[in-house]
């Protein structure tokens, strides 16, 4: 277990609070009523995942850029609540870089599997990455079986994953299948980064890093055949 200090969750969120400040800025958005939206061309200059966009202009630095970028004051305000209480929980037993590498890589691979699953719509947010750090806790309970604390928390945290994807389902704008691979990616490289507190770590690396590899190359195969 890493000290409790959080310097990777508050850089994450200052991150988001930035980016956030100056597409209000640079688009004069006003932010007095907290649904007031980014329109989808606001977001798509900004970076926002577009999948056209990504597949035809090889304009792949979306795929990270989508996880900073909000669409209203009340989207970042619950993300960065989820990011603050989830990345607390996560950075206390990964640590800076591993939280970090927690927060990228899932959140890429949410971001896959957003653009090539849903094909046509402008979708952006840092729910890909939490979905990551939900995985990544849940990954816990492979190396701390006997820690009452972990074992609840991933509970709980599993019944707020069977949740927010039931609400993901009924909700129009969600991108249900970003929050499924980001939880994939998180669980995945949570292996990854904590198994060495496993037996068979080696192979428990491996077998993950093959697991994520196939996931992301069968979902774009996939999702080509209907480009």
């Amino acid at each position: 277990m890493k000290k409790d200090r959080h310097i990777a969750t508050n850089l994450l969120i200052l991150i988001n609070i930035l980016v956030f400040v100056y597409m209000v800025y640079k688009f004069k958005l006003n932010i007095l009523n907290m649904y007031n939206n980014f329109s989808n061309i606001d977001l798509f200059r900004s970076g926002a995942l577009f999948a056209p966009a990504i597949i035809y202009n090889r304009q792949y630095w979306r795929l990270l850029t989508a996880m900073f970028i909000h669409v209203n004051l009340m989207h970042i305000a619950v993300n960065m609540a989820f990011l603050y209480f989830l990345g607390v929980q996560v950075e206390k037993y990964y640590g800076f870089w591993k939280t970090i590498l927690i927060y990228l890589i899932s959140g890429f691979t949410g971001n896959i599997w957003g653009c090539l699953l849903v094909k046509n719509s402008i979708s952006a947010g840092a729910s890909t990455a939490i979905f990551g750090f939900f995985g990544a806790f849940v990954a816990l309970n492979l190396m701390y079986k006997n820690d009452a604390y972990i074992y609840q928390m991933s509970k709980e945290f599993l019944l707020l994953v069977a949740l927010n994807l039931i609400f993901d389902i009924f909700m129009r704008g969600i991108n249900i299948w970003a929050h499924i691979g980001g939880l994939i990616g998180g669980l995945l490289i949570g292996i990854i980064l904590g198994s060495h507190s496993l037996k068979n770590s080696v192979s428990k690396r491996i077998f993950a890093i093959i697991g994520i590899i196939l996931i992301n190359l069968i979902i774009i195969y996939l999702s080509m055949l209907s480009f």
